[in-house]
């Protein structure tokens, strides 16, 4: 009886270290996502400011947008997030003035990697890993951030 104890016992804690590995790369897979959404939302606000020399009002202002990076096995589908919020991560977009704004990412779940992201209209990609919460980060608190590497060689297809 002690033996078919201890099996069991044996197999629960495999069972449990499992499921703590696969929710840890979840998360780091969620955070890798949201750091490429926010990256990628970034280049279409500049290239909306580009086209109307204003920054938008809000997200829904741009295309439908969908961007694949195969280098990085990541893509980002508009239509995917609902509320601008998806995948462990909740987006918020604020624009302050005609010539400044902040987009960040900041996870909205009990498992997530306690990572938050953000850009502003001076384009360096930033991460803060202190103090992290789901509220919507300001201007001043994403200047303070260090800054991260940009994704490159992504493909993109907008729909108007």
């Amino acid at each position: 009886m002690q033996n078919i104890l201890w099996k069991i016992s044996k197999l629960v804690i495999c069972a449990a270290v499992l499921l703590l590995c696969f929710n840890g790369l979840r998360a780091l897979h969620y955070a890798a996502r949201a750091r490429f959404t926010v990256d990628v939302l970034e280049k279409f606000i500049q290239m909306y400011y580009e086209e109307h020399r204003k920054y938008p009002a809000s997200l829904e202002n741009l295309p439908e947008i969908n961007v694949v990076s195969y280098r990085e096995g990541l893509a980002f589908d508009s239509k995917a997030l609902k509320n601008w919020q998806g995948s462990g991560y909740r987006y918020a977009y604020e624009l302050l003035d005609q010539d400044r704004f902040v987009l960040s990412a900041s996870p909205d779940e009990l498992w997530s990697t306690g990572i938050e992201f953000g850009i502003t209209e001076e384009g360096f990609l930033k991460f803060n890993a202190v103090g992290v919460d789901a509220s919507a980060d300001s201007h001043e608190e994403v200047k303070g951030w260090q800054a991260i590497l940009r994704t490159d060689q992504v493909v993109t297809r907008i729909s108007r």
